[in-house]
């Protein structure tokens, strides 16, 4: 995989409204967008990603209020 943006790949997105006051919906939608990135890299390394638990992002690249 290139360390630049030569081909980004827009993944998808959802309003915060709809996932803010349900937990579930809002995880399965993480959960979605982890498996459409680890098909990604799968297919382009043959590796399968694994992945940790959601962690809080730094201050500086927070967006509104967090």
């Amino acid at each position: 995989l290139s360390s630049n943006m030569e081909e980004p790949i827009f993944l998808g997105s959802i309003r915060m409204g709809a996932v803010t006051d349900n937990p579930e919906r809002k995880q399965a939608f993480m959960q979605m967008m982890r498996e459409i990135v680890s098909d990604i890299i799968e297919a382009k390394t043959g590796v399968r990603p694994t992945w940790g638990e959601p962690t809080t992002a730094p201050e500086h690249e927070r967006a509104g209020e967090a």
